[in-house]
């Protein structure tokens, strides 16, 4: 949940989204990320009575029963929701993002022409850093090529762990379950 002020102090900026750990240049913005409204006549400025608790309310009945229903990553990337729809496919676009998805959610063929195509282009561009791209085609496309899952599963947690780690999450954070790991343990 995303908090921020506006040009008036009194009246806040709220936002809900999704994010991934195991994206080793990962913030604590949500990679998607959606601004919500109150119903006409709710509290709206932070110094209505009753803003706090109007807040707590359509989280815990509007956004939560949304989230809720992603349970792995599979469920993030066929994430559909009426009034999120275009933003939300618009983030699955990014290119570092789609790779990283992907590959959690075990679409391994997927993963690797995504991480063909990074290879065709420049390392550093205005959308993604040179670190960011090195690390997608250096490391992780050569696992995807030889289909290493017990490899790419050490890759994306060592990458969870150094995200988490930076940004000071380790007492909150659950490992996230891989497709790949889930399908190669049945």
């Amino acid at each position: 949940m995303t908090l921020l002020g506006t040009s008036d102090a009194d009246t806040p900026r709220l936002y809900y989204g999704l994010s991934y750990s195991w994206n080793p240049q990962s913030s604590l913005r949500a990679f998607w990320f959606e601004e919500f409204f109150f119903e006409r006549g709710a509290p709206s400025r932070w110094s209505d009575p009753g803003f706090t608790e109007a807040t707590c309310d359509y989280i815990g009945k509007r956004i939560l029963p949304v989230l809720k229903k992603l349970n792995d990553v599979v469920d993030i990337l066929t994430f559909k929701h009426s009034l999120t729809a275009f933003r939300f496919k618009q983030a699955l676009s990014y290119p570092l993002d789609r790779v990283h998805l992907d590959t959690g959610a075990g679409r391994l063929k997927d993963a690797l022409a995504g991480c063909r195509w990074l290879s065709e282009q420049p390392r550093q561009t205005a959308i993604w850093s040179e670190s960011a791209c090195a690390r997608i085609v250096d490391d992780m496309m050569p696992l995807l090529e030889v289909v290493d899952r017990p490899g790419l599963a050490v890759l994306l947690r060592n990458w969870e762990e150094e995200a988490v780690s930076r940004l000071g999450l380790t007492s909150l954070h659950e490992t996230t379950p891989f497709a790949f790991e889930l399908s190669s343990a049945s």
